[in-house]
């Protein structure tokens, strides 16, 4: 991919001057959404539908990288904790043809640069296991790894009487 001039911005869906550029690149983060999905599917053994990203309830912060035509090279999804003034990156993609070209770094620094405005304490992620490249890049900007976590499959229960006794 030829090297194409693009913006970092930190933003909110619910916040009304955001709107109008929203409309202009939803297609493209619609399609960046779903490679996102695709991506993490065939590395982790999950179903695509496990890593779709639904709207928020509530209006959450997140940072796009976007390009001058308006295509999305990458986003971070934000959740904040209020309890324990942690901002969660709870999903972070970047375009496969633009790895390596700083596109992350810099939303990072976004994202670190309204974290400490807004009083956070702590920046967390969650990365899989077998996301060497993602790894590699929250290393590279500033993450340490600091938790191993675990997880237990349950299978689902079909009878919704036996699931609401053991409620």
């Amino acid at each position: 991919m030829e090297s194409k001039e693009y913006k970092v911005i930190l933003a909110r869906t619910d916040i009304e001057d955001f709107n109008p550029l929203f409309e202009k690149i939803k297609d493209s983060f619609d399609i960046a959404k779903g490679a996102y999905a695709t991506e993490l599917s065939l590395m982790t053994e999950r179903d695509e539908g496990f890593f779709k990203i639904h709207e928020p309830n509530e209006p959450q912060p997140f940072c796009l990288a976007i390009d001058e035509d308006n295509n999305v090279l990458g986003f971070i999804l934000l959740e904040a904790d209020s309890r324990t003034m942690t901002l969660w990156t709870c999903h972070v993609y970047v375009r496969p043809e633009v790895r390596g070209m700083g596109v992350y770094k810099l939303m990072m620094k976004r994202v670190k640069k309204f974290a400490e405005d807004a009083g956070f304490r702590y920046l967390f992620s969650i990365v899989h296991k077998r996301n060497d490249v993602s790894q590699k890049a929250h290393a590279h900007v500033g993450f340490k790894k600091r938790w191993i976590g675990y997880e237990i499959p349950i299978e689902p229960v079909n009878d919704n009487k036996k699931m609401n006794k053991k409620l």
